[in-house]
């Protein structure tokens, strides 16, 4: 699943900004959506949130309420939290959809680039071309290829 790669590249760059663990890494998420109930993936969702909302004194008590009108602003279409008649909470989600509820509010997030730069420890334009990530290789088929740690890759499809 692509935004699975996409959100722990995510965390890899901006994780610091967003105030999670730096020594979290790929297995670390995997083990964690095995999980039913898994707090560590609520915490990213409400980390995210913060740097997304402007509601301040986010806390987990509110978490689904939240997120649940965010996504009524900014994804009416999108029925994965529900609605105010029939609304669902971030942990009753299936693990597909958790994850993509965190990679599209890592998308939100970038939207606003200069909060999350100001949060980032390399301020000056050159120290952030570091976090770049740039495609290693294409095959035949042209799909394009990232190494998103020291033993994953991705590819994506030119044409998707």
């Amino acid at each position: 699943m692509w935004q699975f790669a996409n959100l722990c590249q995510w965390i890899y760059i901006f994780g610091r900004a967003a105030k999670i663990d730096e020594s979290i890494d790929v297995e670390d998420i995997e083990n964690e959506c095995l999980k039913h109930n898994s707090a560590f993936l609520a915490n990213l969702a409400l980390s995210f949130l913060k740097l997304v909302s402007s509601h301040r004194g986010l806390t987990h008590e509110i978490l689904d309420d939240q997120l649940r009108k965010l996504y009524l602003t900014r994804a009416p279409a999108s029925t994965l939290l529900g609605d105010e008649e029939n609304p669902h909470t971030f942990c009753s989600l299936d693990i597909f959809a958790k994850i993509k509820v965190l990679q599209q509010l890592t998308q939100w997030a970038m939207l606003y680039p200069e909060k999350l730069r100001d949060k980032m420890e390399e301020q000056k334009d050159t120290e952030q071309t570091t976090w770049r990530i740039e495609p290693y290789g294409w095959d035949r088929q042209d799909r394009t290829y990232y190494v998103l740690d020291d033993n994953r890759e991705n590819w994506v499809r030119d044409d998707a």
